[in-house]
């Protein structure tokens, strides 16, 4: 704001009407987010990702941005007295220290917790351990192409924080404080649609209290950095009202790109409200419109450069890869297809933990399907393939929790905004509200339903909470607006304290239970046989390690534990078959080999090298070069140990 108008013609000028707290925070999360793709992709073209190149850029960074504020002159104080805003009521209090209590301990949770999400496992951090040990996030054969092709954003987040720190204490909180950012943003919207004081307060509540974004928001899975840079960029579209502007566009189109980089879905959630834009543009915008319009496009392609050159270079395509991309999208497009996924969708939040609720719901489903001609579980449909459509009750994993009281409350909009002729003579509040169901149709007709498809609803429902208080009757007075903040608030109690993979109240938890330990919550079963195959490898003072692994295998737990216990080992994917075995390996020679693929074989060759089976465990077998190896150990099997 220090820099807000300079009274140039044609200098970028930042408004001045209800610029707070709220925009500035906003704004420069996505300065923040930016800089980071910026910092992540140019160090990487000269494999300068290290922690004196890092370190340096950002305080490069806080020292010409501390000189930028000193150097620009403040606007001038107005002499006419301030308004001064009414202290606040005591529900609205109530409400603000309830979501307070939400967000500080779900932030607690995420930084006393290490990662162990499924996700985190296979591809979210063993990504960034490859890229810091490249130095460069440029391609690498790899088993699990997921390393390569899912959009990388959160990614180099995680990627700063474990340079920086040397560990992975911080990598949790980058999806805290994207729920943050999502929480400050909807109130901010929540101004934007018209709604007062209070009906932002409650708008913030409904946001923090979504079940699956509270026991997301303490891992690194994507889904809620993908909702806050949505809500950024639907809230710096919102600011552009009718008419374009230079700032609004650079803001909304970095905060565009962010969220493609974030996540492939990006682009569905995204395209709804753009729609509005572009058709307001053609039908009467001025040149400058068009040139601002071009520049928030432009602005979005800009950062994702990086990753569609290497998509390009291992795909010959620029967007999702096609095998993970078909994979997950529905294969048949059709009414059958589109009224199946709503039915399904539906049933992930009616998914209640109670046998008798859920076999109902169950029984229905399938009833309703041979109505429609299309069986609940169709491959052609439905993701993972041979997936046997049944539905199971995770009310507290963070993959499977449904959102159950946020989905009525969304249902009562939808039918109260299509019923109501005051709901939808706002043009900002109707526009806004059909992005969202273009967003819920797009969704259904596109993507194939998973058991984990709860996950990619949590931006439906962030961006649904201000139009939900905008439906309910008397926000400003009375006490049900506030009686509906406390039930939400007191409900998602469980979901805090009582978390599957990082519960603070449970026995045991996150405090009780040692932090190597905690890798294996969401599957204890791994945990022997990767302890025993480390033990195997440090034994043999094997730094220099091979991996041949299934996709999707968990990789992450060697790398921890293989440096827990001095320098840091080199880990690199050998004998790799898919379109990534292209790209070389530089001066690596593994003294032993980890394989969960090779199940029956005694010796593997790798390199022109022999290697022999030494350990035999549940999850993993370890081979051993054969001049290591002069003398082969038998099998030992993990129950042995």
């Amino acid at each position: 704001p220090k820099f807000a108008d300079r009274g140039k013609q044609g200098a970028m000028r930042i408004p001045a009407d209800g610029f707070g707290w709220r925009d500035r925070f906003l704004l420069w999360s996505v300065v923040w987010g930016v800089l980071v793709t910026l910092v992540t992709e140019t160090l990487s073209i000269f494999d300068l990702l290290t922690v004196r190149w890092v370190t340096g850029f950002w305080i490069a960074v806080l020292l010409i941005g501390g000189l930028i504020f000193r150097a620009v002159p403040s606007q001038p104080r107005s002499s006419a007295p301030a308004a001064v805003a009414p202290p606040l009521a005591v529900p609205e209090r109530l409400l603000l220290a309830g979501c307070g209590v939400i967000v500080l301990t779900v932030g607690l949770i995420a930084a006393v917790s290490p990662p162990n999400n499924y996700d985190s496992m296979f591809y979210h951090l063993p990504r960034v351990m490859h890229w810091i040990q490249n130095r460069s996030v440029r391609n690498f054969p790899t088993h699990t192409l997921a390393n390569l092709n899912i959009n990388p954003w959160a990614e180099y987040a995680i990627l700063q924080f474990q340079i920086l720190s040397g560990g992975d204490r911080f990598a949790n909180l980058v999806q805290w404080f994207s729920m943050v950012g999502s929480v400050v943003g909807v109130s901010a919207l929540a101004a934007r649609l018209g709604l007062d004081r209070r009906g932002q307060i409650l708008s913030a509540v409904i946001a923090a209290t979504i079940p699956i974004g509270i026991l997301e928001a303490s891992s690194t899975q994507t889904d809620y950095a993908v909702t806050f840079w949505l809500v950024c960029f639907v809230y710096f579209l919102l600011r552009c009202g009718m008419n374009l502007d230079r700032f609004h566009s650079l803001a909304a189109g970095a905060a565009l790109g962010l969220c493609l980089l974030t996540k492939g879905t990006g682009y569905i959630y995204a395209f709804p409200f753009f729609v509005p834009l572009l058709i307001r543009t053609w039908r009467g915008g001025s040149r400058a419109c068009w040139k601002f319009l071009g520049m928030l496009c432009g602005l979005a392609v800009i950062l994702n450069l990086g990753y569609y050159a290497r998509n390009m270079d291992l795909y010959q395509n620029v967007l999702s890869p096609l095998p993970k991309f078909s994979a997950n999208r529905n294969n048949i497009l059709g009414l059958d297809v589109f009224l199946s996924n709503v039915l399904r969708n539906v049933s992930t939040h009616l998914a209640l933990p109670f046998a008798n609720v859920l076999a109902a719901v169950a029984k229905a489903l399938i009833t309703l399907h041979r109505y429609i001609g299309i069986a609940p579980d169709d491959p052609r449909t439905t993701y993972p393939p041979g997936f046997r459509f049944h539905l199971e009750s995770h009310p507290l994993h963070e993959d499977y929790a449904g959102n159950f009281l946020h989905f009525i409350l969304i249902g009562m909009t939808g039918a109260a905004f299509l019923l109501s002729r005051r709901l939808r003579h706002d043009p900002a509040r109707r526009n806004y509200f059909f992005a969202l169901v273009g967003v819920i149709i797009l969704l259904n007709v596109l993507v194939k339903w998973t058991p984990w498809i709860s996950r990619y609803h949590l931006p439906i429902f962030v961006l649904f909470a201000p139009l939900i208080v905008a439906a309910l009757p008397g926000t400003s007075r009375g006490i049900f607006a506030p009686a509906l903040g406390l039930l939400l608030l007191i409900g998602s109690f469980p979901w805090v304290f009582y978390n599957q993979s990082r519960g603070l109240l449970r026995t045991p938890n996150i405090f009780s239970v040692d932090r190597i330990d905690q890798y294996f919550t969401v599957t204890p079963e791994y945990r022997k046989s990767y302890f025993a195959a480390a033990r195997v490898l440090q034994g043999n003072d094997c730094r220099d390690v091979g991996l041949i692994l299934k996709d999707e295998s968990w990789e992450y737990p060697l790398w921890v534990l293989l440096k827990k216990n001095g320098r840091p080992p080199r880990i690199e994917h050998v004998n790799v078959e898919n379109l990534s075995g292209r790209y070389p390996l530089k001066d690596f020679v593994p003294c032993a080999v980890v394989d969960n693929l090779n199940k029956e074989a005694w010796q593997i060759t790798v390199g022109g090298r022999t290697f022999k089976r030494t350990n035999v465990f549940r999850f993993l077998n370890v081979f051993v070069r054969e001049e290591v190896a002069a003398s082969p150990k038998l099998p030992i099997e993990e129950k042995g140990l």
